[in-house]
């Protein structure tokens, strides 16, 4: 824990740094508040404590100023993150690398289509009424193993709303579910069924119905995304640029030793 707290310490330093280089480039760079946002900004904040604070009145000045500062510092830098995250739109050969080197951020993720009995507990329930459900469930499991139909089963006895439809749940992507559950279907074929496994809700049945692939989009059709991943990263690139470079030419003295390094 010590560790952690070092950690965020240093963390918070370094923002305060950063903070403070970013707010000289701005004014480096000439830039102004917007006067009008930071009185609208000023005005909310009188709005919400003039009744709140006693002679109001008579503290406001004093107790607005620190207040207008802030929220002019944060129009500088607003403006300044805003100048330095602006980049022009790719070119079309830009995009196409940029997509055939990120295919991942194309990809339809895998999906599986499931059906589920579930043999419903509330989590505050005791554990009688959990080993209750367990029982159950095996005798379920029992049921199908011996041919009778999913479907049928979920249609009578499950308490998941998907019942009316036999259970069935349509298409999920990995994480959907309950772990326990997930690490289950990762490893089954088509038309299984699962052992009755605890997950938040009760008690629950399985059934993988489908497994589609993960499927990569083509090009054509994911075009403007890629367009916006590129520009956003790009941004973010010279933004991050900007404070590396703005912390490697400022010398900063640090006097206290657990904010080192």
């Amino acid at each position: 824990r010590a560790g952690q707290e070092a950690y965020l310490r240093r963390e918070v330093f370094q923002e305060l740094v950063d903070r403070t280089l970013l707010l000289r480039e701005a004014e480096r760079r000439g830039l102004q508040p917007d006067a009008e946002n930071v009185q609208q900004r000023v005005a909310r904040v009188e709005k919400r404590y003039r009744n709140r604070i006693p002679d109001w009145d008579k503290h406001k000045a004093r107790l607005l100023e620190p207040v207008q500062r802030q929220f002019e510092a944060d129009d500088r830098l607003r403006q300044l993150e805003d100048m330095v995250r602006e980049v022009a739109s790719p070119s079309e050969q830009q995009m196409r690398e940029y997509y055939d080197a990120n295919a991942e951020k194309f990809t339809e993720p895998e999906r599986r289509g499931v059906s589920i009995i579930l043999v419903q507990v509330a989590p505050t329930e005791p554990l009688d009424a959990w080993k209750a459900a367990m029982e159950k469930a095996k005798l379920i499991a029992s049921r199908i193993g011996d041919g009778a139909d999913f479907a049928a089963i979920a249609r009578e006895q499950s308490d998941d709303q998907s019942a009316k439809n036999g259970g069935n749940m349509g298409y999920l992507h990995r994480g959907m579910l309950n772990e326990a559950a997930e690490q289950v279907i990762d490893g089954m074929e088509v038309g299984e069924v699962t052992e009755p496994t605890r997950i938040l809700r009760g008690v629950a049945l399985f059934r993988l119905n489908e497994r589609i692939p993960p499927t990569l989009r083509p090009y054509d059709e994911v075009r403007d995304r890629a367009r916006k991943l590129w520009m956003r990263e790009r941004g973010e690139s010279q933004w991050q640029a900007l404070r590396q470079e703005l912390r490697k030419s400022t010398p900063v003295e640090v006097l206290d030793p657990a904010l080192a390094g």
